[in-house]
């Protein structure tokens, strides 16, 4: 999938991919790496083949309210 294409179509297939390589997954660690793997191997540049996305990465947020005290200090800092 182009991103510099990237129309409904594909954003339902991806969504698709997504659901599947996810669904084995033994827990939410691994099914972002399944996830972000996913992304660096499908998101190419249609004419060049190169990676649209060469870094992929995945966040887990909290609410501020429920960080430990000291992990709440530096995100308020930022």
């Amino acid at each position: 999938m182009d991103l510099a294409r990237f129309d409904l179509n594909d954003m339902i297939e991806c969504g698709r991919a997504v659901r599947t390589v996810s669904e084995s997954a033994s827990s939410m660690e691994a099914a972002a790496r399944e996830i972000v793997q996913l992304f660096r191997r499908i998101l190419v540049d249609g004419q060049t083949g190169e990676a649209n996305c060469p870094l992929v990465r995945c966040f887990k947020t909290h609410p501020l309210e429920q960080l430990p005290p000291e992990l709440a200090q530096i995100a308020r800092a930022c």
